[in-house]
């Protein structure tokens, strides 16, 4: 009897593991969600509110998330290449070393996030709010910041500025 709830003890657990694994993808969006190594590939996420959030290395190509509250998520590494996060809250978040991308980015409030060695080639962030976000190493190629308040929350930046706010 002692050999067979050890046998099966030893069968079963390694099966509860990986499901339980495997299950947080699948979880509702909700605050505080675990969505970590996740795809969310061309999903229409918009108006989600996942405050709080662990998104370390999910991928989310092409994934729609407008209006969507990604603020104080711990999203490093994390792939938003041609997302649409347009008019969302993406602030006091762990954004380091994400790929943006072709990603849009209009009119989201990104005050307080850590974007240090964010890949944010061809995003845009129009209209976007950058107050006091950390961007040291980011890489702004083709990036579009026209009319964004910049990371010192004072200036605008001017219509056309690609690659740098002007």
């Amino acid at each position: 009897m002692r050999s067979l709830i050890l046998f099966l003890f030893s069968f079963l657990t390694p099966l509860f593991f990986v499901s339980s694994a495997v299950a947080a993808c699948s979880d509702f969006p909700q605050e505080k969600v675990n969505w970590a190594r996740c795809t969310f590939e061309e999903l229409d996420l918009s108006e989600i509110n996942i405050k709080g959030a662990t998104l370390r290395d999910a991928r989310f190509f092409r994934a729609i998330l407008d209006r969507a509250n990604l603020s104080e998520t711990n999203s490093f590494r994390a792939k938003f290449i041609r997302a649409s996060v347009q008019n969302a809250i993406l602030t006091s978040a762990d954004f380091q070393n994400t790929d943006w991308t072709r990603a849009r980015l209009d009119n989201s409030d990104l005050s307080h996030s850590d974007f240090r060695q964010a890949k944010l080639n061809g995003a845009s962030l129009r209209g976007a709010t950058l107050s006091f976000v950390d961007f040291r190493g980011a890489d702004f190629q083709d990036t579009d910041f026209s009319n964004a308040v910049w990371i010192d929350g004072k200036k605008i930046c001017a219509e056309n500025s690609i690659g740098w706010c002007r």
